[in-house]
């Protein structure tokens, strides 16, 4: 597609617009007489915002004709991405609340059969999630488990040891 120009006949004009008969890029409207060509005149510079928006419309051209052209099956594993990519986050949101509620209930000293009761779930099913979060915190034992939350908590108010 070819660029036309447009520009008044009127020799005071000092730019020269983009666009064609029924208007121009910038929105600017002639109302004396002007001339449509598809060679701009050389004594005239371009209009920035004709410029710009011809450019902004280049791209959004070039944008939905690449939509145009993708392909079906990308379109697909894309979309299964950021389905697979919100999944993770949901359980990991999950897996960091679940955490804190275990944390808590072992700060309190309670026992696995105790923390199975609170959490309203059964006593394997318990261990399992306390030593899932043991070891994605690094460590082995629930004393190591202790030691850690409680110097980060003292670090985070400000107690930390010298």
């Amino acid at each position: 597609m070819a660029t036309t120009y447009v520009y008044s006949t009127d020799p005071r004009a000092r730019v020269t617009h983009v666009g064609n008969l029924h208007g121009t890029a910038c929105g600017f409207v002639f109302f004396a007489s002007f001339h449509v060509s598809e060679d701009a005149p050389p004594a005239r510079p371009i209009c920035k915002r004709c410029i710009a928006r011809a450019h902004a419309a280049a791209l959004r051209e070039a944008r939905l004709e690449c939509r145009l052209v993708e392909d079906p099956e990308k379109n697909a594993r894309v979309r299964r991405a950021r389905i697979a990519a919100r999944r993770a986050a949901l359980i990991a949101a999950r897996q960091a609340q679940r955490d804190a509620l275990i944390i808590a209930a072992l700060k309190e000293g309670l026992a696995n059969v105790a923390v199975a009761r609170r959490l309203h779930m059964g006593l394997r099913t318990a261990v399992r999630r306390i030593s899932t979060a043991q070891r994605r915190a690094g460590v082995k034992t629930r004393f190591q488990w202790g030691y850690k939350i409680g110097f980060a908590e003292g670090r985070a108010q400000g107690h930390a040891e010298s």
